[in-house]
Parts: structure tokens; C-alpha cells; sequence
């Protein structure tokens, strides 16, 4: 049986977060979806974070861990080869895929959830300025979303996942660190350089565009057949011009921010407009559409119970 989303959260800027770092927002939505569900932390077989701009650059640990320990899931405690088996613990790590990270921990939670490895999964995504008020033109707004996931007992859950990357174009979105003078005493420090062409949207739509034709022809779908869209909420304008090529803007879920983009927690807050207001519980075919660097995009259908052929 494939994997169903039981229940999705999301926090984004408010002044009563304000100053929050990623982890502390992303911890915090991981505690509301699982007290929404009346799930204990322990219930959980495996925790993801796919969020990319870290509290204070850290390398080590995992993010997912820390967010674990502050929930309150307990560590694996498997010794055996069998570390996966959701009884014994709650495993976690990161995995970094940019702006498609929800769709690639989906898809990997799919694959546990379905060869019965855990009975649930969560999920969990943030974004905030690594030190405050250190970064030049850091263009996302704070936020942080988390997503349950556990095995479906019916029809509904995700039928289909594909990831394509096209690096043709990678040189649209390039970063690099490098050790720089900087701040008022000008001492040098290792700063982290993002370099996007003027084209890199344009380039995104292309590609997407490029992997939702070849995702129908696996699926023998047609676009009328979609009755709701998950996108990425970043870049700046992907969202608009993806709407302007495909049209169905009714069907688009865009959540505006007047204090930055969403980055990789985009998608999931768009998930969570449409979870709070019934569309989502309502739409037979659901597609997430996610785009990052690469170019890179992910793409996953899900599938309510109530869908017949």
C-alpha cells in the first residue's frame, strides 16, 4: 500500500516568531502536526529534514537531529542490521536536494512506508538567515513546514514520483564558498556566494514544462485529468509563469510572502493552504511540482481514495 499524508503543518514569518531560527521553527511545527494527530514522537519510525540554510552554518550533526531530540523521539536503538524496522527508535537525518527536497522525502519515506520498514514518517522543512542580519540580499522569509506520513489503509496516497535533472543548465544557479573579508572589521570568514542568471526562471519553467509532458506520457494522464497543483514557491515569478504556460491557475496553489520567498518550504506551506481549506481532501489527482539548482525537477502524483478511472 503506498504512503497517505496524514496530517500537514506550517509555520511562516509572524511577528511572534520573529528572530527564530530554523530549528526552533521547524521543531515547533513538527510538535503541532503531531499533537493535530495525537501521534507521540515515539510513533515515529523516521524523521527527514530537507531544509538547506542551517542555524549558524552547523555541519554536524544532522539538523534532523537536533529537531528529533527537541520533539522528544527517542534514537535508534537497533543494533542488529534491521535499523530501519520503526520499533526500536526513531531514525533521522538530512537529506539536501535544494528546492525539491519535499519531493525527494516523499519519495523516500514512500519506499520505507511501503515495505513496511516504519508505519509512519515525518517530514520536516525549514528556512531562516543563518546568523541574523549577516547575510547580503538573503532572499527567503523565515518558515518551517512538516508533513505525516503513514502507510494507507485505502486507494489514496502517492501512485507516482520522477525526478529529472538537466545540466545543460547548471551554470543558471551556482554557488561557491569562499574565504573573504567581511563584516565592519573586515575579517575574513568563509561566506557562502549564490550566482543566478537573469534567464534561471525561464530555464526553470522550460524544464518543468519539459518533465510534466514526459510524466504524463509514464502515466498516461492528460492535464485536464490534474484537479490540483503543488508547486514550488521559489524562484521569484516561477509560480506566474508557470501558470501563464500551462494555464489552470485555478487549480495552482500559490501562497504569496511580503517578507521574502518561500524557499524549500514552499511547496509544503502551498500543501498546507490547501489541507486547511478542503481542497486537497477534495481533488482526485494531486501533482507537487518542485524545481531547484541543477536544473533539477521532482515531480510525484497523489492520489485520493475517492479517484476512480
Amino acid at each position: 500500500m503506498a504512503a497517505k499524508i496524514q496530517m500537514v503543518n506550517a509555520l511562516t514569518s509572524a511577528p511572534r516568531f520573529g528572530g527564530k531560527g530554523a530549528i526552533a521553527l521547524t521543531s515547533q511545527v513538527a510538535k503541532h502536526c503531531l499533537k493535530d494527530t495525537g501521534c507521540s514522537p515515539n510513533d515515529i519510525g523516521m524523521l527527514v529534514n530537507t531544509g538547506v540554510y542551517r542555524d549558524s552554518h552547523i555541519a554536524e550533526p544532522a539538523i534532523a537531529a537536533l529537531i528529533q531530540r527537541k520533539i522528544g523521539a527517542l534514537p535508534q536503538q537497533s543494533s542488529n542490521s534491521e535499523i530501519w524496522d520503526g520499533l526500536n527508535g526513531t531514525s533521522s537525518f538530512d537529506l539536501n536536494n535544494g528546492g525539491c527536497g519535499l519531493v525527494s522525502g516523499l519519495q523516500l519515506m514512500d519506499g520505507f512506508i511501503q515495505t513496511g520498514k516504519i508505519k509512519r514518517g515525518l517530514l520536516v522543512t525549514g528556512d531562516a538567515e543563518p546568523i541574523k542580519n549577516h547575510s547580503k540580499s538573503f532572499a527567503f522569509a523565515p518558515a518551517a513546514a512538516a508533513v505525516l506520513l503513514s502507510k494507507s489503509d485505502s486507494g489514496s496516497g502517492f501512485v507516482k514520483f520522477q525526478t529529472r535533472t538537466f545540466p545543460e543548465f547548471k551554470q543558471s544557479f551556482e554557488s561557491h564558498v569562499s574565504w573573504t573579508p567581511w563584516g565592519l572589521l573586515r575579517r575574513n570568514r568563509n561566506v557562502l556566494w549564490i550566482n543566478q542568471q537573469d534567464n534561471y526562471v525561464d530555464l526553470c519553467v522550460q524544464c518543468t514544462l519539459h518533465s510534466i509532458n514526459q510524466f504524463f506520457k509514464e502515466t498516461d494522464l492528460q492535464l485536464d485529468d490534474i484537479d490540483l497543483i503543488i508547486p514550488s514557491q521559489s524562484p521569484k515569478g516561477y509560480v506566474h509563469k508557470l501558470i501563464k504556460q500551462m494555464g489552470m491557475a485555478d487549480q495552482f496553489s500559490q501562497v504569496e510572502s511580503k517578507k521574502g520567498e518561500w524557499h524549500t518550504a514552499g511547496p509544503a506551506i502551498a500543501l498546507h493552504r490547501t489541507w486547511q481549506d478542503g481542497r486537497f481532501k477534495n481533488s482526485g489527482n494531486i501533482l507537487f511540482i518542485c524545481v531547484g539548482a541543477g536544473i533539477t525537477t521532482a515531480l510525484a502524483l497523489y492520489r485520493n481514495d475517492f479517484y476512480h478511472e
